[in-house]
């Protein structure tokens, strides 16, 4: 397929999607509750892939740097090496409006801060999930039609998922509940990625543990367990001719070509479709005549050994290939979305 030079030709990675799952017992039923990634999520991610400071919003409306990677200070307005003491947080509100991704918090909160929780991986063949888990009981029973998925950066909490709960569900005072929330990376995000990026919100003894990853080259590797080591920036991407479809274990594509010039990392937070991106691209101008069949997102890591590598965050691809005529410029990219 050729492609008109003058149009962006961006590779859809499949969105992230997740569930807000209630006690189960509590329920005539069993079910789970779509959910939808705010514009926090998207720019948190965002800041751990190109390493820089975004601005958060926390539930209080105030705007706040996210530095995640440099010393522990509290200036008031800047918070660093988020989501520690209580990582996560459930929230509950009594309003089933329709999502908008640019909100900072529930329309119609149960309490300040909701419950808190721990979160942990859940690996299968074909996705990655970060799975939360939250017990609690309140003294006065209420009625949920919104839940809320937050993150904790010392003391500041940060919307990052909402789910509508439509039919609402009660809940009883003096009673305990156990729910949880699953945040899924399907297919076209690595598992490396998500690894890293769930221990994040753990931290630890980075020059001992960590996690595996496969590094560009194949190598199975240990990146350190902490956010500001784990995540060294430097994206790249880069194309390549092979469209086979993506695998969560891809390191590197099928068959590269290069990596773009020019590159530039945006987030988009689209209210028409209500979905976050994060979008990267750059240009390309083949010698000759090109098939271009895939592109991936690329970052670096640095492992227990102190060696900063290269790494697979995602990967997409083009059916049909497109052709890309030789001595001509092509604006090409990748993009990430919250579902």
């Amino acid at each position: 397929m050729r492609w008109d030079h003058h149009k962006p030709i961006i590779g859809y990675v499949a969105p992230t999607y997740g569930f807000y799952r209630p006690d189960e017992s509590s329920l005539p039923r069993p079910r789970t509750y779509l959910n939808k990634g705010y514009r926090n999520f998207a720019y948190i991610l965002h800041s751990y892939i190109s390493r820089t400071d975004q601005t958060l919003i926390d539930i209080g409306g105030a705007s706040l740097t996210h530095r995640f990677w440099k010393a522990i200070t509290d200036t008031g307005s800047t918070y660093e090496r988020p989501f520690m003491i209580f990582p996560v947080l459930l929230n509950f509100g009594g309003l089933s409006d329709p999502h908008d991704v640019s909100r900072y918090q529930l329309y119609s909160p149960y309490a300040p801060l909701g419950a808190g929780g721990m979160l942990y991986l859940v690996e299968e063949p074909d996705r990655t999930i970060i799975r939360t888990y939250h017990r609690y009981a309140s003294s006065a029973g209420f009625t949920i039609a919104e839940a809320g998925l937050y993150g904790n950066a010392w003391d500041r909490k940060f919307l990052l998922a909402r789910a509508i709960v439509d039919p609402p569900i009660s809940r009883d005072p003096l009673t305990i509940y156990e729910d949880g929330w699953d945040v899924i990376f399907p297919t076209g995000w690595t598992r490396w990625f998500v690894r890293m990026f769930a221990t994040t919100f753990t931290g630890g003894d980075y020059s001992r543990f960590g996690d595996l990853f496969k590094d560009v080259n194949g190598s199975l590797q240990v990146f350190r367990q902490d956010a500001g080591e784990a995540f060294q920036g430097s994206p790249d991407v880069m194309i390549g001719r092979d469209n086979t479809p993506p695998a969560v274990e891809d390191y590197n594509l099928k068959d590269p070509i290069a990596s773009l010039t020019n590159q530039i990392q945006v987030v988009e937070i689209d209210t028409n479709i209500q979905e976050c991106r994060i979008v990267r691209y750059g240009t390309y101008t083949p010698a000759t005549t090109e098939t271009l069949g895939e592109v991936g997102l690329f970052a670096h890591t640095k492992n227990l050994e102190g060696i900063v590598v290269k790494y697979l965050i995602a990967r997409a691809v083009f059916s049909p290939p497109v052709t890309l005529d030789a001595d001509t410029t092509y604006t090409i990219g990748i993009a990430l979305r919250l579902g």
